[in-house]
């Protein structure tokens, strides 16, 4: 079943800035995609793009983003998982997806094969394949209905599902299927289970309820850090840990911690979400916003630099270099771009051009302003 989202709606912040094109910009253009986020720029600057309900989307909350080999992008939310490819949103959910017995998808990933991974609310977790959910089942047959709100598939081709309810932690190797209930050592590491990853040597980081976890090679799971309310973990580029909490964000390496706070240039203390991009960037969704921490410097950004909603939910880096951040209210795409917007200096003598697309309509326009006045013209 195909929806058909509206035409992407590019924020333009008008009020505050003017997109102005300069000259060696212009010049500079080509047909080639453009790759990563500036890091010299702010939000504003890239082409932003908003979806909602009203263009498809089938809930206001999005629980987990990823992008799979063939482009599409697949979105976890509390009504189904959705499939995206820029235009068309399609909702897989219980009414027309075979085995899907829950709408409400909690976690998302791409696993073996470059196939989508979907973690569903008490109904099972498995493969989307050919429209048909398979949900993993232990080897009596027997489906496995707990929570995973973690999907990782690790770096030998295993899987990883872990989260609460009966197994919180489930280990997935070929056909072979090992569950662990909260009850056992391995389980009771990962219950409420927040996120996974693997560090430059290739161990397995977890972060829960009770705190960091580091697998040993012997396979058991060693308290590394007792970080309670961990909310969001990620590899850092410094071959360290970052570790979200609802106190701060926490830095992780070689034995050392330092903890960063609104002190130190975050815009809350409580992070949802982490994205580390291939630059190395970190970005840090948080309930008042999102931040950027660069060259050990944060930097912040809300509304005014196009946001639908300051209360940040998953972040994620897609191939062309575009960072998708969901939020309370929709998701956000922040795209790169050849063009260089130049924030406007509201100044009676000051003089600016520059391209801007008209809301809602794609119609696409050159402004002009000289004191006094204001011109735009149709393209």
């Amino acid at each position: 079943m195909g929806i058909t989202a509206r035409p992407r709606k590019r924020t333009y912040i008008f009020s505050v800035c003017l997109y102005v094109i300069l000259l060696t910009a212009a010049l500079s253009v080509s047909l080639a995609p453009a790759h990563a986020l500036d890091a010299d720029k702010s939000p504003r600057q890239y082409r932003v793009d908003v979806w909602s309900r009203r263009d498809g989307l089938p809930a206001r909350r999005i629980e987990a983003l990823a992008q799979t080999r063939d482009g599409f992008i697949w979105i976890a939310t509390r009504g189904g998982v959705v499939r995206f490819d820029g235009n068309t949103f399609r909702v897989f959910n219980y009414k027309n997806t075979p085995n899907f017995f829950r709408d409400m998808a909690v976690s998302v990933a791409v696993g073996p094969k470059g196939l989508p991974w979907i973690g569903t609310d008490g109904g099972g977790c498995g493969p989307l394949k050919d429209g048909i959910f398979h949900p993993i089942s232990t080897g009596s047959g027997k489906t496995l209905w707990s929570q995973q709100n973690v999907i990782y598939p690790a770096r030998d081709g295993s899987v990883w599902l872990a989260g609460q309810g009966q197994y919180s932690l489930i280990h997935i190797v070929n056909d072979s299927v090992r569950a662990y209930t909260e009850s056992s050592p391995e389980g009771a590491a990962a219950a409420g289970c927040t996120g996974m990853t693997e560090d430059s040597a290739g161990r397995l980081w977890l972060a829960s309820w009770s705190g960091l976890y580091c697998r040993e090679k012997s396979g058991k799971f060693r308290l590394a850090e007792p970080c309670p309310d961990a909310t969001a973990l990620t590899a850092a580029s410094d071959g360290g840990l970052w570790v979200g909490t609802k106190h701060g964000l926490l830095h992780l390496r070689n034995g050392k911690s330092r903890t960063y706070t609104t002190r130190d240039g975050l815009s809350s203390i409580d992070i949802h979400s982490l994205c580390t991009d291939h630059q190395g960037n970190l970005w840090i969704g948080t309930s008042m916003g999102l931040s950027r921490f660069t060259n050990g410097k944060f930097s912040n950004y809300g509304r005014e630099d196009g946001l639908a909603d300051t209360n940040i939910g998953p972040i994620m880096e897609d191939r062309e270099g575009s960072l998708w951040v969901a939020t309370d209210t929709g998701l956000n795409r922040f795209a790169p771009t050849k063009l260089t917007p130049i924030d406007f200096l509201r100044s009676k003598r000051d003089r600016a051009e520059g391209l801007c697309r008209e809301r809602g309509r794609g119609r696409q326009h050159l402004v002009r302003y000289l004191p006094g006045s204001l011109s735009r013209t149709r393209l």
